[in-house]
């Protein structure tokens, strides 16, 4: 697992630089390849072996179907950061609870299980 300072990072695709967005009034979540804005800017925080990571009081969740907001801090809203050997700088996010990495489909954000060898 990988280890990155506690702060705000923006969670983005390298293969189409879309950025995760969050806008609470509205209740979206999803992937914005426009202008860079603030609802794309997520506050990252490490604790114990796993990061929790949210926007205006709401955490990042899997419930082991769907990518959501939570506002309570709970095992599926903790993630762990795995290095992209290939891309200096970019890790891939993986769920405490399921075996799962944050990804996306269309604009939307969606987890995709790990498959176990």
């Amino acid at each position: 697992m990988s280890y990155i300072p506690n702060g705000e990072y923006y969670i983005m695709n390298i293969i189409n630089a879309g950025r995760a967005f969050y806008d609470k009034k509205n209740k979206d979540l999803g992937i914005c390849t426009n202008s860079m804005l603030p609802d794309q800017i997520w506050s990252v925080k490490f604790s114990g072996n796993y990061y929790s990571i949210g926007r205006e009081g709401q955490f990042l969740q899997y419930d082991g179907e769907k990518v959501r907001m939570s506002d309570m801090e709970q095992d599926n809203t903790f993630w762990s950061l795995i290095e992209v050997p290939e891309t200096v700088g970019f890790y891939r996010l993986f769920n405490k609870s399921l075996p799962a990495y944050l990804t996306y489909v269309g604009a939307e954000l969606t987890a995709m299980p790990k498959v176990i060898e």
